[in-house]
């Protein structure tokens, strides 16, 4: 787990990442509205704007304001650092074509789960599991893969910033029934959603492990439910996932001896 720094931040710095997360969810929006959103005057909000496009984060549009392409690069060029991302991708579109189903890697960071790959199968379904996305990481498969190989207090810390939020009515709320599911995800070798991040899917995720057993990350396999019940998650798709997970594992180590 990535730590938090403590200390004192910048009014400034946080004025900014408002306007930013706010255009985010807005798509296009003027000055006047998006200021209202962030609680700031709009000669304060309209100067952010300035900076943003004057360095190319931000495209004006006739007076209406969106994030620009800037943003796209620079996600693209961190992930280019991610050796994990390199080594999965091509695995995943491997399981999407065995399972039919969509196959996601995912990094724990700062207490979240970030998907940075992804493949669509035959029979896929649309869920917020994009690449890009940030979730929880408590109920996901992937991110419960990661947490059962995570420090006790690490899990901890984790649920103490963020909450066990109830996703769905299969959602593990419990502190200590969390626990229990991870020690058996630890003894399984891996994890399963059933329906705990979105009604009438499942997922099967299983950690990647580096050499001295720490996590790196998590691979999974989604659908619906009912075209991946219970019996077939157990089954195929844990063995599916699990087998990728351990190539995924050789070729780090592989890469790193070179």
């Amino acid at each position: 787990m990535n730590d938090i720094p403590d200390g004192r931040r910048i009014q400034s710095d946080e004025i900014l990442l408002d306007i930013i997360e706010q255009m985010e969810r807005d798509g296009t929006v003027g000055v006047s509205e998006l200021a209202d959103r962030v609680g700031r005057s709009k000669s304060t909000v309209h100067a952010h704007l300035v900076s943003l496009a004057h360095r190319g984060y931000v495209v004006n549009d006739g007076g209406q304001y969106r994030l620009g392409l800037r943003f796209l690069d620079i996600g693209v060029r961190v992930r280019e650092r991610i050796d994990l991302y390199h080594v999965a991708a091509p695995k995943l579109e491997e399981m999407a074509i065995q399972s039919k189903g969509n196959t996601r890697c995912l990094v724990e960071e700062n207490g979240l789960g970030t998907f940075i790959a992804g493949a669509t199968g035959k029979h896929s379904v649309s869920t917020d599991a994009r690449v890009g996305t940030q979730m929880p990481l408590h109920c996901i498969s992937g991110g419960k893969a990661i947490l059962a190989h995570l420090p006790k207090r690490n899990v901890r810390s984790i649920i103490d910033r963020y909450g066990l939020e109830k996703r769905t009515d299969n959602t593990i709320t419990d502190i200590e029934r969390l626990f229990e599911t991870l020690e058996q995800i630890r003894s399984d070798g891996f994890a399963l959603n059933l329906g705990e991040s979105a009604d009438g899917i499942h997922a099967v995720g299983a950690p990647v492990l580096n050499e001295r057993g720490g996590v790196i990350g998590a691979i999974s396999v989604s659908g619906a439910a009912n075209r991946l019940p219970v019996e077939r998650c157990r089954g195929e798709i844990a063995d599916l996932v699990i087998a990728t997970a351990n190539e995924i594992e050789l070729d780090l180590t592989y890469a790193e001896s070179r």
